[in-house]
């Protein structure tokens, strides 16, 4: 062989290793050397906050603030509430669990609100949850060992036996309030639960974004005359535990209703 053979083979097969290197930098780039894509960060944190409000001021609690209400001096106690089966929604319609259960509490800022964390990064849609105790939780009886520490349901002031129907029920919803009409004060309080009265889900529309740098704020505003709409709190002064489960029902829906997301 002479040396101009010799050197087109030996040029001709480096070419060709060169074309096949080439084509395996091409592959990898596109395809199986491409660098995984890293796992999905569990690293999301969301507050919710509850915000009570009557003729567009915030209500005070333990009789902190005077309002007008259909014409009468109306003050606010205490406020308590169950939620269920919270959850965001995302664009795609998947929901991300927060909590089964949360009472809300307006004694303090800490307990009528909740902080979750370690939820997915992405953006949301919708906050929705349920009004009430499950009936699956709503045990008939009250029982201290059933829950134990802070755990929402382990609260006896929030149950009360029926004596109706010798069962009992947690209270899905507990208001006390005092209106003047010029007078004395009078007291109103209003504690209904029961199984049949349990509000499926309220959807909030609140489109949000799950970050690492900083925890993503849902606040909801509860507009508290739409609560005592067709209600008169001077002529029916107690809705307590199950026996009047119509007026607790409209007190249940109105509640329902008054959630207003910001």
């Amino acid at each position: 062989m002479n040396s101009n053979t010799s050197f087109n083979t030996n040029f001709m097969r480096r070419k060709s290793d060169w074309l096949f290197i080439l084509l395996v930098l091409a592959l990898c780039s596109n395809f199986s050397c491409r660098p995984e894509p890293l796992p999905f960060s569990d690293s999301g944190v969301v507050v919710v906050k509850f915000v009570p409000v009557l003729n567009g001021e915030t209500v005070a609690f333990n009789r902190g603030s005077t309002h007008n209400f259909e014409g009468q001096e109306i003050t606010f106690d205490e406020f308590k509430f169950y939620i269920s089966n919270i959850a965001l929604e995302d664009e795609n319609g998947e929901l991300t669990d927060l909590s089964e259960i949360k009472l809300i509490d307006f004694e303090s800022l800490q307990t009528s609100s909740f902080k979750v964390g370690n939820l997915p990064l992405g953006i949301f849609s919708k906050l929705q949850f349920d009004l009430g105790v499950p009936p699956e939780e709503n045990v008939s009886a009250w029982d201290p060992e059933l829950y134990g520490g802070e755990h929402p349901l382990n609260n006896e002031a929030m149950y009360f036996h029926d004596a109706d129907t010798s069962g009992g029920s947690y209270k899905f919803i507990d208001l006390v309030g005092f209106v003047d009409e010029g007078g004395d004060p009078d007291i109103f309080t209003y504690g209904p639960g029961h199984n049949s009265i349990f509000q499926k889900k309220r959807t909030i529309l609140n489109r949000m974004e799950l970050t690492v740098e900083s925890p993503s704020n849902i606040e909801i505003e509860i507009d508290m005359g739409l609560l005592l709409r067709n209600i008169n709190p001077m002529e029916e002064p107690k809705i307590q535990q199950s026996n009047n489960k119509v007026l607790g029902r409209r007190l249940m829906q109105n509640l329902k209703s008054a959630f207003l997301g910001v």
